[in-house]
């Protein structure tokens, strides 16, 4: 009789010890979502509950025209040691010759995107079949020094609005590359480190400081091509600048619908 009623018992404190702990699981990961991401599994799909913070400030460096043997590892050094990820949006062409670079970017968990093979805007803007086999031989020059398949983004060379294609001609390629599944990124935040072939460290953190005010959801233009030394002098300063009006850094790997969402309100992602 005795062991009947203890088997009996049992089962139940082990179901109330298992609310116990579930419940403040619960509580921890709606709280705290990017510490306890909780999680519902139904045959097999997995779909995370995120509690999203309105008044969270958002950031994702990025980097164009690379990569570059005497840029791309150091500005990679300073992304390391201040402990943020960025995107690398990067050239073909440069990809195939510094294979090594792309896999220490892969390495360090950064996001590698591409901008085009050739980056030659006569060429690649005047159809969209040439914007397309250019794309597709950028793809697959980043996916043979990582190893791995891109997610569905890109950068166009000079923006989506940029003056140098035609305007038919830019609004075709655009539709073709969203019937593919493939989202352009644009930017609202610019380090002007592109206007001219060096542009002194002082013009860019004022570029950024001054562009970055009243932005929740940043996504800030930076270059980590040959001549950017200077870039490279200023981002550390950037990062702090961010890290103290309290945003949180992403790569578009980490992408979120949520984010996504912002983005597209903000004008960067499709507009």
């Amino acid at each position: 009789m005795k062991r009947s009623i203890k088997s009996k018992i049992i089962p139940i404190v082990i179901v109330f010890l298992f609310l116990i702990v579930f419940r403040k699981f619960s509580v921890n990961a709606l709280e705290y979502p990017g510490q306890y991401p909780m999680a519902l599994w139904t045959e097999g799909y997995k779909e995370e509950i995120v509690k999203n913070d309105e008044n969270q400030k958002v950031i994702f460096l990025t980097f164009d025209d690379g990569p570059s043997k005497n840029n791309t590892p150091k500005i990679l050094d300073i992304l390391n040691e201040k402990n943020v990820r960025a995107t690398f949006f990067v050239i073909g062409y440069k990809a195939e010759v510094n294979k090594d670079i792309v896999r220490s970017l892969k390495e360090s968990g950064m996001s590698i995107l591409p901008h085009s093979y050739t980056h030659d805007y006569k060429s690649i803007y005047a159809s969209p079949d040439n914007f397309l086999n250019d794309l597709n031989k950028c793809t697959k020059a980043i996916e043979d020094a990582t190893g791995d398949e891109l997610i569905s983004f890109l950068r166009f060379p000079g923006g989506s609005d940029n003056l140098v294609c035609n305007a038919n001609t830019l609004n075709e390629i655009k539709e073709k590359v969203k019937n593919q599944g493939v989202s352009y990124i644009d930017w609202n935040i610019c380090s002007e480190d592109a206007t001219a072939n060096i542009v002194s460290k002082s013009k860019i953190l004022d570029s950024v400081r001054n562009e970055a005010k009243g932005i929740k959801y940043g996504v800030l233009l930076m270059h980590d091509a040959e001549a950017k030394v200077t870039t490279v002098e200023a981002l550390p300063e950037i990062i702090d600048e961010f890290k103290s009006r309290g945003y949180i850094f992403k790569t578009f790997d980490e992408i979120t619908e949520y984010d996504m969402e912002k983005l597209k309100m903000n004008g960067v992602i499709n507009r």
